[in-house]
């Protein structure tokens, strides 16, 4: 499963979410207008930018998205596959 960012094109602080996981190399797929509400109906999402991790954890706004980020990045993986903390 894949890291999934939902925006909206009227969104003001959306650039700055994708731009904030691009710079982090964090992969994810962008759900932008109508694939995003239903996304955020599946989920009761009510605001965006919002994250939305493999195990539907939600991560709301600019701040949450920086602590994903920040989580994220201290999980490392080795070359055969095992996650370190």
């Amino acid at each position: 499963m894949v890291v999934k960012l939902l925006t909206t094109s009227a969104c003001p602080k959306c650039p700055t979410a994708k731009e904030m996981l691009d710079v982090s190399k964090i992969e994810y797929k962008s759900l932008t207008d109508d694939d995003a509400i239903v996304e955020a109906q599946r989920l009761n999402i009510m605001m965006v930018p919002t994250v939305v991790d493999e195990y539907d954890q939600i991560y709301i706004g600019i701040n949450e998205i920086q602590r994903f980020i920040t989580i994220r990045l201290k999980k490392i993986k080795t070359p055969d596959g095992e996650i370190l903390e």
